[in-house]
């Protein structure tokens, strides 16, 4: 997704001025809010990613810092539907934690956009969801690059990751809206035998992003337009028939207003709050 990336900052925050519980941040571009029971967080700036991280229970801002634009080469993209694609980019010597994301841009451009890796931690090249944007300044940018183009890759980071150092029998739900699904299929990738359940909320079922990379007995599709998915309607009408089990661990990743639906909802059925773990996207 074009974003981007924030998540959790140290819980000292609060005494830099913001109130107790509530952090504001200011840059460029439209208004986004998340608001949940640790915290209220509003960011103003072009794009963006939120992260909570229960270790301090509250969300926040991350922008990438330095000048350096290191350069790679990109080796291929395929396209899944008429405006998202797989960007495939030569992985060097470079080390990641499957649910991590990193900042992408074009050279002799200072703008740049965070998204989840897409591909397993082994695999290389290293793969990147991103869907075009309409008025984004570089998802459309992204999507004319040809084997052999250069693009500039900072180095991963981000919190939304499993238990180190193995999931081992551990159950986990993954729920995701669009593009969200991204760190799930690195995480799919990453760890053969994991215990998951993973839910896609689309509009159409042709945005079922590569569902064939997917067991599936543990695939569940919602489709509010159509009715090619599993189930017709928004991934909250499809969990409000579920039971929660909670044992699980569950993991939100998408926009804003599916998680805070889904959170709350799981909320509602006794889900522990150090249980769900959040990763909020929004587009510009």
């Amino acid at each position: 997704m074009e974003t981007s990336g924030l998540h959790a900052a140290p819980a000292h925050a609060a005494a830099r001025g913001e109130q107790k519980g509530q952090l504001e941040y200011r840059g460029r571009g439209r208004l986004a809010s998340a608001f949940f029971p640790q915290a209220r967080t509003k960011v103003e700036r072009s794009n963006g990613r939120f992260t909570n991280d229960p270790k301090c229970g509250m969300l926040s801002l991350m922008t990438q810092a330095g000048d350096e634009r290191p350069v790679s080469k990109v080796i291929g993209s395929r396209q899944l539907t008429d405006s998202t694609f797989v960007l495939s980019v030569e992985r060097g010597e470079r080390q990641f934690v499957a649910g991590q994301h990193l900042a992408l841009g074009l050279p002799g451009s200072h703008e740049s956009r965070e998204y989840s890796i897409y591909s397993g931690r082994m695999d290389s090249p290293i793969e990147f969801l991103i869907k075009e944007v309409d008025g984004g300044l570089l998802s459309k940018e992204f999507a004319k690059l040809r084997a052999g183009d250069s693009i500039c890759m900072y180095e991963p980071w981000g919190a939304f990751t499993l238990p180190a150092p193995k999931p081992g029998p551990q159950k986990f739900m993954f729920v995701a809206s669009g593009t969200g699904i991204a760190p799930f299929h690195s995480f799919v990738r990453t760890y053969p035998g994991l215990n998951y359940q993973l839910l896609l909320g689309v509009r159409q079922g042709s945005e079922a992003y590569e569902r064939d990379h997917y067991d599936a007995t543990r695939f569940v599709l919602c489709t509010s337009r159509d009715t090619q998915g599993d189930c017709h309607g928004r991934v909250t009408d499809y969990l409000k028939t579920q039971p929660a089990d909670p044992n699980t661990l569950y993991y939100l990743c998408g926009n804003y207003e599916m998680i805070k639906d889904v959170y709350s909802l799981l909320d509602a059925k006794g889900v522990p709050k150090d249980n769900v773990r959040t990763e909020v996207y929004f587009y510009f």
